[in-house]
């Protein structure tokens, strides 16, 4: 179902369902269609804390059917138009064990946090990565 999260149980999936219906209501999650066909689905999670409140974690997820079609790259332009909006200063992501690495590095995130043996999925052990981007605005210039 995604690139990015691999989101394996009928669980999980119903908790992102949840997770977009919040975010929805406070207009940081976005959907992407062609031709009325969902393609693709980013979410700006936002922490209610004072000490973070200059950041946020991206969930972007992409029909695997749609993928090598740009579809990533517009979700990810219109998201970060959110964040620019909400003067978000830095947007995150987590990767367990991703092909999309590269992918996000491409569009300007750089990894910073690697942890092994993060999850167990199926009995085996899975890494972690955790990549940031700095995004342009005020407060960065400041």
């Amino acid at each position: 179902i995604s690139p990015f999260l691999q989101v394996e149980l009928e669980k999980e999936i119903e908790d992102f369902a949840r997770m977009m219906c919040e975010y929805g209501n406070k207009k940081t999650s976005i959907v992407l269609e062609d031709e009325g066909v969902l393609v693709g689905i980013a979410t700006l999670q936002l922490l209610p804390f004072i000490k973070i409140h200059h950041h946020c974690t991206l969930f972007l997820l992409i029909d695997p059917k749609k993928r090598q079609q740009d579809y990533g790259k517009t979700l990810l332009q219109e998201i970060e138009k959110i964040a620019d909006t909400l003067k978000l200063e830095r947007i995150e992501l987590e990767l367990y064990e991703n092909p999309y690495q590269k992918w996000f590095e491409k569009h300007g995130f750089i990894p910073y946090l690697h942890q092994e043996d993060y999850l167990i999925v199926g009995g085996q052990f899975r890494e972690r990565m955790l990549l940031k981007k700095e995004l342009n605005n005020e407060l960065n210039n400041v």
